[in-house]
Formats: C-alpha cells, sequence, structure tokens
C-alpha cells in the first residue's frame, strides 16, 4: 500500500514559511550541488508561442536526500488580461527508493523576495517598478502594510535602480531592462527572469564591468542566462571561468570582497533546490498531520 499527501497553497504557508530555516535548506542544496554526484537533467521546456506561454520541468536527484521532486511551472503572459495570475504549477515528490509519489503541492507565484532579502540584510527602504504602473503601486501599498517599511512604485527601472544596495529583477524580458548606465559601485543584481534562451533582463556588458558574477548552474547560464547574451554579444568569453553559488556556500570560491564591488547572481533556476524544499514540506507536514492522505 502507498500513501500520498496532497498539499494546498494555503497548507503549504503554514507549514513552510519564509525563514531562516528555508533559507539554510537551499543553501545546503547549493552547497550540494558542487560536493556531492547529484544528478539534475537539464531544464525542460514547452513553448506555446500561439498564446505567450511556456512550460518548465524541473528536477533533481541529491544523494543523502530520500525523496526527489519534479517541479512544473508554467508562466502565460496574456493571462492578467483575462484576470488570471501569469504563473502557476505544481510540484510532485518522489521517493528516491521506490519512485512512488509521497506528496504533492500546487503552488502560485509571490512576490517573496523582499521579504526573503529582509531575513539576511536589514533593508530600511525598497523601490517597486513594474510595466503595470497600478500593480506597482498595489505591490509597493501590500508590501508597506504587511512588512512596515517604505516601499514606493518607481516609474521606470532606472530610477528604481538608482542608488540601491540591492536589484532583484524577476521578469519575462526579452530585452535588458537593467541597462550599463544604471549600475554604480558596490550595487548587486540577483537577476532571475533569464530561464529561456529569449529571456534577457541586464545588459551583457553589465557582466563585463561585474568584479563578480555567480551562477546558479554555470551549464545553464552558458546556454540560456543572462551570461548567455552576454557570451553572444561578445561581452565575454565562451570558456571564461565561472563561480557557482554553491562554491561561494561551500567556501570553495570567493564572495563579494569589498563593499565597493558590482556583483552579479544570474539565477536560471535548479530542480536541486526544488528537491531540497519539497523534502522540507513533507516533513514538516508529517510532523503538522496536515494535508489530505490518499491510500492506494
Amino acid at each position: 500500500m502507498s500513501r500520498m499527501t496532497i498539499l494546498t497553497e494555503a497548507e503549504l504557508r503554514k507549514i513552510v514559511t519564509l525563514d531562516l530555516d528555508a533559507v539554510a535548506c537551499v543553501e545546503n542544496a547549493f552547497r550540494a550541488l558542487v560536493t556531492m554526484p547529484v544528478a539534475m537533467p537539464p531544464i525542460l521546456r514547452l513553448d506555446i508561442h500561439e498564446h505567450r506561454g511556456e512550460v518548465d520541468v524541473k528536477s533533481a536527484y541529491v544523494p543523502g536526500i530520500d525523496g526527489f521532486a519534479v517541479k512544473i511551472s508554467s508562466g502565460f503572459f496574456d493571462n492578467p488580461k483575462l484576470g488570471l495570475p501569469s504563473g502557476g504549477g505544481m510540484m510532485v515528490l518522489l521517493s528516491a527508493k521506490t519512485g512512488v509519489v509521497e506528496a504533492q503541492r500546487f503552488q502560485l507565484q509571490a512576490g517573496l523576495q523582499l521579504e526573503a532579502l529582509r531575513l539576511v540584510r536589514p533593508i530600511a527602504e525598497a523601490r517597486v517598478w513594474a510595466r503595470d504602473a497600478a500593480k506597482a503601486e498595489a505591490t509597493a501599498a501590500r508590501l508597506r502594510e504587511r512588512l512596515g517599511i517604505m516601499v514606493r512604485a518607481e516609474p521606470d527601472a532606472a530610477r528604481a535602480a538608482a542608488g540601491a544596495d540591492i536589484i532583484v529583477t524577476t521578469t519575462p524580458s526579452t530585452e535588458p531592462l537593467i541597462r550599463a548606465g544604471f549600475v554604480s559601485a558596490g550595487q548587486h543584481i540577483t537577476a532571475m527572469g533569464s530561464d529561456a534562451e529569449h529571456k534577457n533582463e541586464i545588459a551583457p556588458a553589465i557582466l563585463r564591468l561585474a568584479d563578480l558574477y555567480v551562477a546558479d548552474s554555470a551549464k545553464q547560464t552558458r546556454r540560456l542566462g543572462e551570461l548567455h547574451h552576454a557570451i553572444e554579444a561578445g561581452a565575454m568569453a565562451a570558456d571564461a571561468e565561472v563561480t557557482e553559488l554553491g562554491q561561494v556556500i561551500a567556501g570553495k570560491k570567493h564572495g563579494r570582497r569589498s563593499a565597493g564591488d558590482i556583483t552579479i547572481a544570474d539565477l536560471t533556476g535548479t530542480g536541486v533546490q526544488d528537491t531540497a524544499i519539497a523534502t522540507l514540506a513533507r516533513d514538516r507536514a508529517g510532523a503538522a498531520k496536515t494535508g489530505t492522505i490518499f491510500e492506494s
């Protein structure tokens, strides 16, 4: 007899909060990626051009973890016109010993980057820019109320980036939003949106300017990240040595060396972090006796 637990988004939010344990869970996953024989296949992507849609499938097996996740995430970028969220998907956790489905969770995209940053940095002020000014204003108001800090919407990306300590981009843009003239000494950029060959949020010249460029997976960012575009533009050599996030976490490569460094994290998404967080969710769901259990 096998048992499967189904968790809704509401149940997940109760048991897996955005806390330092969750941060440590993801850090350990990236450490494993560079120190252990992790099996992580390339991202599978299905494009549905007529509806401006895409579906990504990610997975990874980490030795020592008794389960592995398969995440299906979608982005249909005309959905807001229909009153629907642009992103969605689900994650399935399977036993690494038998392949039996153990847990299934349904997820929606959430703007949690600022909340996550506040766990590790003393953020006192934030700015929001989006193509839809009304949505930027609404997001800023919601975050002001929830976090109790100054959050304001900006009319353009240049003003949002000017003087910021940390810049985070999370869009499906196909042309750079952050240009070389926007960036100054000491800034850090986390680029999260370039998870396909045609997506590009950061001007290639910025990678050449950077004192440190870090990839979640060098193999992936050479193929579909910001690095991919920098290589195509001639701003970076195709065989340039690349520091990976896991190497920094494991102490194998250096991180920021001075307050004036310009640093970039190029995040294309990895199955290893999905496996780690899904396993954490399963364990917490079991401890809390939450979710709907099906037996077969």
